[in-house]
């Protein structure tokens, strides 16, 4: 009888363990969407170009020097792609000082990326001189960025790829996708609510979730996080690095309230790309914690890549609001 119970616990336990992994590889946010290359059309519906997935979309605002750009970002394979397109809109009567939009615009930002990034080079196919019609090709260890002027329409395209060079064909394609000519895409709208990664499949991942426990400002906390492990072929080594970080914007309330302060966040960039669990350390009110939240959830980033893994990791993210 003895033998029989102690055999009968064995059974159970080799049910029982692979129906546990099943549960927690089911039950891991991996923030996936299946990657299907295809043409997507901005705020201007008579532009389009390709995009793995529908991307997230910001705006970032320069009214002083009279432009507005609207950024489109997206993750595949290890890879961040970005469109910028800016144009031309009106100075703010609140400026100290003022620049007009004008053809000198599209040079200043080519001076301004080769001078923010050392190793950038140019292969341009612009005639002498920033003209009108120019397209500027600047290359560096990680990044590749293609500029076209479209100054008659008083605006300009900005094509980067972060994490690979042109033997990639979806690199390739992805810097000469640019459409104008009164072609649409899928509409993006105001475009995915979070970065999202490519799909794990349970023959190139390992996952596991577990249990952290932090000592924050003398408060112990505990959180689950995903930790995954994704095996590839590609064995270049690279850095975790954040490409896009945008800014999040004040609530009426905290601006009517003038509340000010910092909002701290733990967050888990996943191996596949996506953004994961997000924690609060140190909140705000009046819907300042919220805005945090939902802005960290469209940063896009590079995975740390080691001997052919990708790895998680959880990083902690400072947003500041000021008034002032």
């Amino acid at each position: 009888m003895k033998k029989l119970n102690v055999l009968s616990h064995y059974l159970i336990s080799l049910i029982l363990i692979p129906t546990f992994y099943t549960i927690v590889f089911s039950q891991a946010e991996t923030k996936s969407v299946p990657a299907k290359w295809e043409y997507y059309s901005g705020k201007d519906k008579k532009v389009s170009f390709l995009m793995p997935r529908l991307p997230v979309f910001i705006t970032e605002s320069n009214p002083c020097r009279g432009e507005n750009t609207e950024v489109y970002a997206g993750y595949n394979d290890g890879v961040v792609y970005t469109v910028r397109i800016t144009s031309k809109v009106e100075l703010s009567k609140f400026c100290s000082q003022k620049k007009d939009f004008d053809e000198n615009n599209f040079a200043a930002r080519v001076t301004f990326l080769k001078s923010e990034k050392a190793d950038l080079k140019e292969e341009s196919d612009a005639r002498t001189g920033i003209v009108k019609d120019s397209v500027v090709k600047l290359v560096g260890n990680i990044i590749i960025t293609r500029l076209i002027n479209d100054y008659d329409n008083k605006r300009w395209f900005e094509f980067n790829i972060y994490g690979a060079d042109e033997k990639k064909p979806e690199v390739k394609s992805f810097l000469a996708s640019l459409k104008t000519a009164g072609t649409t895409g899928i509409a993006i709208g105001q475009g995915a609510d979070q970065t999202f990664g490519d799909e794990v499949s349970d023959t190139n991942a390992e996952i596991k979730v577990l249990q952290n426990i932090n000592d924050t400002d003398g408060k112990i906390t505990e959180e689950s996080v995903t930790e995954i492990t994704l095996k590839i072929k590609d064995t270049f080594p690279r850095n975790f690095a954040v490409i896009l970080k945008p800014r999040a914007g004040y609530t009426d309330n905290a601006r009517r309230n003038k509340v000010q302060g910092k909002v701290l966040l733990r967050v888990t960039f996943l191996a596949n790309g996506a953004i994961g669990n997000i924690t609060v350390v140190r909140g705000l009110p009046d819907g300042l914690t919220e805005e945090a939240v939902k802005t960290a959830g469209k940063m896009v980033f590079i995975p740390s890549q080691k001997d052919g893994t990708r790895s998680t990791v959880t990083k902690p993210v400072e947003y500041s609001f000021s008034i002032f």
